[in-house]
């Protein structure tokens, strides 16, 4: 169980980098499978390009940030930003590289975090804000669209509208149109006509989508029936790992404790 609390002292100015040994106590990197606390007078930037080690759980008492100019990932268990401030990227600087946070370990891990004076059990795979979460990645326009044609099993291409914020690499998802609900595609974008709308496909479709030129809404009372196609591609990703189909999840909440006594931010 642990207990968490509002912190009065001021981060230091100087910058510790996570790569340096000197930045921690008693003088070395955090290994593999390590939990640790960024203590609250520390002002720390991560700045290890790629994937890191696998740590265990991290408590962010001062300030954790990421270096804004390198591909980065940090892997962990969970992260508790108690009273401490975590960030990526400004808005007025957003983070335009490629990572983020990956979130490892199952449903039911022993190392589950535990809120005991909230009362809350708050579970495994997560990111417990009881400070400052920000998190600015590349801004992309493009969210969700709509087929301009139906699509067949077996299509490489799809039409959507034209002059989309999508380029080659990204990940789309597109929506089942039938009565059986799972009968959804996801495919990466090999290339994409801003003119014409016509995308082009990494791999053929597995099921049959429809699409129109117009809305059917005046055909059946409101609805279009027309296939979304939606954007899943994001420079900055928050997301749980590969090894169980559990997820990763993030808690964020304006309940503090200061002096002992529970507080509302």
């Amino acid at each position: 169980m642990e207990c968490f609390e509002i912190s009065n002292t001021e981060p230091e100015a100087e910058v510790r980098y996570w790569s340096n040994p000197k930045s921690w106590l008693p003088g070395s990197i955090p290994k593999a499978g390590e939990s640790f606390t960024i203590d609250k007078t520390w002002n720390m930037e991560y700045d290890i390009e790629g994937e890191s080690l696998l740590y265990g759980a991290i408590e962010v008492k001062g300030i954790l940030r990421f270096s804004n100019d390198k591909d980065i990932n940090l892997n962990c268990k969970r992260i508790f930003i108690n009273g401490g401030k975590f960030g990526i990227g400004t808005k007025s600087r957003p983070y335009l590289k490629k990572g983020g946070v990956t979130l490892h370990g199952p449903k039911e891990d022993p190392m589950q975090l535990a809120l005991e004076d909230m009362g809350i059990t708050a579970g495994s795979k997560i990111i417990a804000n009881l400070g400052e979460l920000k998190l600015y990645g590349k801004k992309r326009s493009f969210k969700i669209t709509r087929l301009m044609a139906s699509a067949k099993k077996g299509d490489t291409t799809i039409t959507v509208a034209p002059d989309l914020d999508l380029v080659k690499g990204d990940k789309i998802g597109i929506a089942a149109t039938s009565y059986l609900h799972s009968a959804n595609d996801l495919s990466v974008v090999e290339a994409y006509d801003a003119k014409t709308g016509v995308v082009t496909l990494k791999a053929a479709l597995n099921y049959y989508h429809f699409g129109a030129a117009k809305s059917t809404a005046a055909d059946y009372s409101g609805i279009d029936m027309r296939g979304e196609v939606v954007s899943l591609s994001r420079n900055l990703k928050i997301q749980g790992g590969a090894e169980t189909f559990w997820g990763c999840q993030i808690l964020s909440a304006d309940i503090l404790q200061a002096n002992g006594e529970m507080a509302e931010g």
